[in-house]
């Protein structure tokens, strides 16, 4: 027997449906699980631990640059600043192998904590406080970075393993994914339930950030996540609505040049050091429209 919908929506619901201990619903780390009874040939009920059902499942916001220098690592870092605190914790995840590097962005490059290169040597089934508690870690948000060594390929079987603890530990999980995807890259979009296009606001970046949407939502079928821009230039550049209405994605928000950014950066504080300026508007906006998106997607599901 596998219970869904609405008949795995807690541990408490289960263990009063088959009348046994709460306490059989945590697995080793403290986390919900499913102790599901089935019948064996013999007639004996045997317990099957399914890890993992009746979770609460964070929001996965993914940002990818419509063109080079567009600041999508800077901006999902952004995003992930904002969102994040003590009781909503945050996960930023780095897919773009030729980046600049989310946990240098954020100013965890010289905090100890594991990245890439040692999950890709790991087996098995991640825990999601076994995930956070790895990480880089600061002021409510943890960030999965590739670190000073080489970059290597994603297996895709190892990126679905650590969104699905990364979704599970965390409020929200924001993804920075390359313009062109690998494999493992491409493994995240499908799994997320946002994208956030990031463009500057000049002809050439639009017509590079045309392609990227194409290429990565093609024809917007059905079961492809939702989408909207961001855009980042001064007054005196192109429309921000009309490059939403010719990209055919919603306008999340509109921002100018963050001053003192690249300082801010280069000081170890992250692209937020203080909650006011371009940046951290945009950022607040951009999450208004996730949060909004995901009441949607919770109240018709």
């Amino acid at each position: 027997m596998i219970a869904s919908g609405a008949e795995a929506s807690s541990p408490d619901t289960l263990a009063a449906s088959f009348h046994i201990s709460r306490r059989q619903f945590l697995d080793p780390e403290g986390e919900p699980c499913a102790a599901l009874p089935r019948v064996a040939e013999d007639g004996d009920f045997l317990i099957s631990l399914y890890r993992g059902m009746a979770l609460a499942r964070a929001f996965a916001a993914k940002c990818v640059s419509g063109s080079g220098g567009a600041g999508a690592t800077t901006f999902a870092t952004a995003l992930g600043q904002a969102a994040a605190t003590s009781t909503h914790p945050v996960t930023l995840i780095d897919v773009d192998p030729v980046g600049a590097g989310a946990e240098r962005v954020a100013g965890l490059d010289d905090v100890p904590g594991a990245g890439w290169a040692s999950l890709l040597q790991s087996a098995g089934r991640l825990g999601s406080r076994s995930l956070r508690s790895s990480l880089p870690y600061r002021d409510g948000m943890a960030v999965l970075g590739w670190g000073d060594g080489p970059r290597s390929e994603l297996a895709p079987v190892v990126v679905r393993e650590v969104l699905s603890a990364a979704r599970r530990g965390s409020s929200l999980v924001v993804v920075d994914l390359p313009r062109h995807p690998t494999a493992g890259a491409r493994e995240l979009l499908h799994r997320c339930d946002v994208v956030v296009v990031v463009t500057l606001l000049r002809l050439p970046a639009l017509a590079a950030t045309a392609r990227v949407v194409a290429d990565l939502l093609p024809g917007r079928s059905r079961g492809t996540p939702a989408a909207m821009v961001v855009t980042r230039g001064p007054a005196s550049a192109l429309d921000p609505r009309e490059v939403a209405e010719t990209l055919g994605l919603p306008l999340a928000a509109a921002m100018t040049d963050q001053r003192r950014l690249a300082e801010a950066v280069e000081l170890g504080t992250g692209p937020l050091p203080r909650r006011r300026g371009p940046l951290f508007r945009a950022a607040r906006s951009t999450l208004k429209q996730i949060e909004g998106h995901a009441v949607g997607v919770g109240s018709t599901g």
